[in-house]
């Protein structure tokens, strides 16, 4: 580009100043008042009081249900199976009053147990679990069957059959459910008098199974949220807080110790590698300097120049 094509700086000034003239000045809200323009103010006013109380209403409602979905899922699910199991006790030649307290005891443990095994984690903000594979569980009866025993420490509170009777009061629970559902279904196909295609009988039974396993689930879910509630909605307290920065200041003193530790070792250990290179020899001990001259003898005589 020539300098007689190049714009100087009072040409963009003059084209600046030139645009703004033809354009005009910008929007402002004394020019719309100028042109007529309104708002209302009141209206806005009550659309912003009314978007206030919906939020507020919203936020009010998701936290209920937030709140009490647990308590409902366990409700229901606890009236359901035991419906379930009180109808798989008579149908097990069960008397009344037997299947009544069969029925209560079962929905007890099945609620009961997942609130009860949330008493070791009190105080612990997190927790490990182990995903089991096939893999996991082969290994895991090959060592009961040939490992070593072994000793472990624990607090208080383990209770090693806790765990055994909730797994077969859950499989209880569900056969129960499974058998007041299914029979029906079970007699017709073994008695032959089942007027239906297989595939539908097929089906029947899957649903039936998935009924009775999933309201097993959801009961002990529901008592697990319930449960955790105790946990979590507790209030907090200044010694919990002052224990955790305890705990990651004297992680962080650690921490800092070593890389101090670290930073010295790497200093002396430049400082011996100079030495070293100072001294190949490993001495030190400080060298003597040479003598300017050494005296010379002939045929045994005194020095050369002496007299």
């Amino acid at each position: 580009m020539s300098n007689l094509t190049r714009l100087t700086k009072t040409d963009l000034e003059a084209i600046e100043a030139e645009t703004w003239q033809v354009a005009g000045e910008p929007p402002t809200l004394e020019s719309l008042a100028a042109e007529g323009y309104r708002e209302s103010a009141w209206l806005l006013w009550m659309l912003g009081v009314i978007a206030g109380i919906g939020r507020v209403l919203t936020l009010l409602i998701a936290e209920g249900i937030q709140s009490a979905a647990a308590l409902i899922i366990g409700v229901v699910f606890a009236l359901l199976e035991f419906q379930r199991v009180l109808q798989g006790a008579l149908a097990l030649g069960q008397t009344q009053d037997a299947a009544w307290l069969i029925a209560i005891a079962v929905v007890v443990a099945n609620v009961v147990h997942p609130i009860y095994a949330l008493r070791q984690l009190r105080g612990k903000p997190t927790h490990e679990i182990t995903h089991m594979t096939g893999r996991g569980y082969v290994g895991l009866l090959w060592r009961k069957l040939t490992g070593k025993p072994r000793v472990e420490s624990v607090d208080w509170s383990h209770n090693p059959t806790l765990d055994g009777a909730a797994l077969v009061i859950s499989l209880t629970t569900m056969f129960l459910a499974v058998y007041d559902l299914l029979a029906p279904i079970l007699t017709a196909i073994l008695e032959g008098t089942a007027d239906e295609p297989g595939l539908i009988l097929a089906v029947k039974l899957l649903m039936g199974f998935g009924l009775s396993l999933s309201g097993v689930l959801f009961l002990q879910a529901g008592a697990h949220e319930i449960g955790v509630r105790t946990l979590t909605d507790q209030p907090e307290r200044l010694v919990d807080v002052l224990a955790a920065r305890r705990a990651e200041y004297e992680a962080r003193v650690a921490a800092v110790r070593e890389e101090v530790r670290e930073r010295y070792m790497a200093g002396k250990l430049a400082d011996q590698e100079r030495k070293a290179h100072t001294n190949p020899f490993g001495s030190t001990r400080p060298t003597m300097d040479a003598p300017e001259s050494l005296p010379v003898t002939v045929n045994g005589s005194g020095p050369i120049g002496s007299d």
